[in-house]
């Protein structure tokens, strides 16, 4: 454990740190916030109790290896820079920080600031009885209140940039259902499937049937996808 946390109770942290691998936090990001040390002990009972429960396979992955950026998507195209930016577009983070939860590295979606005054997202902060999902702000190493208070301000920003994220879906599937690139178009098609399900807004459904209208207009694709 590094010498910040040196005089904190160490089972709460420990606490802390296995709490958030339970949700998927990278490990290389727990050790920045932690140390190396720390993490890696826990990180170890961890995986070997999950393990023994037999439920360690889909977690495995999140839990040892940093998350890959979503901008890191595997090429869809290798020889064509045009359409790798193009579906790169659609899946990369977001440029402003302040749309990014810094303790998961996923996109925020429920902003909400501790009592320590950082933000992090509601998933993050709080299990879902609303009981506070670690006991020390890993930045500020203060002791935390339960309570959390939303953004609304940053609220509104995220909005803002899933409205974007999903018209560039749009946009870009229009250039390939136009270019008759099928293959292409149908991967758009899926980014925005899990966008739709992830953002989870009913604001969105007039996209949805944009997007669902253009993979009509495929061969093969009467019916569109559930999301769309």
């Amino acid at each position: 454990m590094t010498d910040q946390w040196e005089n904190h109770d160490r089972d709460l942290i420990d606490g802390d740190i296995r709490s958030l691998l339970q949700i998927g936090a990278s490990v290389r990001r727990l050790e920045d916030l932690y140390g190396g040390e720390a993490v890696h002990n826990v990180a170890q009972e961890f995986v070997s109790g999950e393990c023994a429960e037999g439920s360690i396979g889909g977690r495995l992955a999140p839990l040892l290896f940093l998350r890959e950026s979503s901008a890191n998507l595997e090429s869809p195209s290798k020889n064509d820079e045009i359409v790798d930016a193009a579906l790169e577009s659609l899946v990369a983070d977001p440029e402003d920080p302040m749309l990014m939860d810094p303790i998961m590295q996923a996109w925020l979606k429920d902003p909400v600031v501790l009592s320590s005054g950082f933000i992090v997202d509601r998933s993050t902060a709080c299990k879902d009885s609303d009981d506070r999902r670690f006991f020390y702000c890993p930045f500020s190493r203060d002791f935390r209140n339960n309570e959390v208070y939303p953004v609304a301000p940053l609220k509104n920003k995220i909005k803002e940039f899933e409205l974007q994220r999903l018209e560039r879906c749009v946009e870009v599937a229009k250039k390939f259902v136009h270019a008759e690139d099928w293959l292409n178009a149908e991967k758009v098609f899926e980014i925005a499937e899990s966008l739709l399900q992830s953002f989870g807004d009913a604001t969105y459904k007039h996209i949805a049937k944009r997007l669902a209208d253009l993979e009509r207009s495929g061969p093969g694709m009467d019916q569109p996808k559930k999301a769309l």
